[in-house]
């Protein structure tokens, strides 16, 4: 039973670290008290869900060309299309829209309210 808990002790702690890292990513304050538990695990699994999905869609948005566009700048764009979605990077502004969609469930979460209240279709 030990050993059990010491998993669960140190699973909770690389989940609280994952939290911060995403924050930290995100520049923006952690909302909670640093409580894990199955509804912070659940809303900050909605959390990365979200951001992965804008991040995606993000990724196929031409960058502005910086002048009038031309074919040279139709093909970097293709090809950047197909990089970003190779690379499977989050957008910085998809991870702040999260934690503004997010900060109520994930404070409430934190204080232990019911998990399948935050168990939401993202």
């Amino acid at each position: 039973m030990q050993e059990n808990q010491e998993d669960t002790d140190a699973q909770k702690a690389a989940l609280r670290e994952m939290i911060d890292s995403f924050f930290r990513f995100a520049q923006t304050p952690v909302p909670w008290n640093g409580v894990v538990n199955d509804g912070v695990a659940t809303v900050f699994h909605n959390m990365l869900t979200e951001t992965a999905k804008c991040s995606r869609a993000l990724s196929f948005v031409p960058r502005p060309s910086g002048g009038p566009a031309s074919v040279v700048w139709l093909a970097a764009q293709l090809a950047g299309v197909g990089y970003r979605n190779i690379q499977k990077k989050m957008s910085i502004t998809c991870a702040k829209k999260a934690v503004q969609n997010f900060r109520s469930d994930f404070q409430l979460a934190s204080m232990g309210a019911a998990a399948l209240q935050f168990a939401r279709r993202v």
